[in-house]
């Protein structure tokens, strides 16, 4: 009787090792335009959802919610919603008067 330890392990059951390290390469970032920002700050100020800005930016939700964050664009989506509505209530007022 032997007290070596004999694996009963077929060879096919081993694991494998890569022959070679497989690379992964950093995905490239897509930049921001001024057109972007402008139509991101429209729509938000619409209330459009992140989910529906996303889709029509061709972008995730979580990366237009970010933009608006990180670059602090809540006062200019204020600032076009309070525009807007200016703008209907002058063409509003100015219907009812004629």
């Amino acid at each position: 009787m032997s007290l070596v330890f004999i694996p009963k392990i077929k060879d096919k059951y081993k694991q494998r090792t890569p022959e070679g390290k497989i690379k992964v390469l950093p995905r490239k970032a897509k930049e921001w335009t001024k057109k972007d920002i402008e139509m991101l700050v429209n729509l938000r100020a619409l209330n459009v959802p992140y989910t529906e800005v996303g889709a029509i930016l061709r972008r995730k939700a979580e990366t237009c919610s970010m933009k608006v964050h990180m670059n602090y664009l809540y006062g200019d989506v204020t600032a076009k919603r309070n525009e807007i509505l200016d703008k209907l209530i002058g063409e509003y007022n100015d219907t009812e008067t004629n």
